[in-house]
């Protein structure tokens, strides 16, 4: 079984909340682009049935 990454599930819980992937990037200290590589990630990982 696959993990989340606990560091995208955080960018995309800014990016909801502050509806803007760019201020999601700042609140992280991180870049536009990180961030929506990692919602990327999060959106093509998959958890295998149990």
């Amino acid at each position: 079984m696959e993990s989340f990454d606990l560091d995208a599930i955080k960018a995309f819980v800014l990016t909801a909340e502050l509806q803007s992937f760019t201020c999601a990037a700042d609140a992280l200290g991180s870049t536009q682009s990180a961030v929506s590589l990692k919602l990327r990630r999060l959106e093509t990982s998959r958890v295998d049935d149990c």
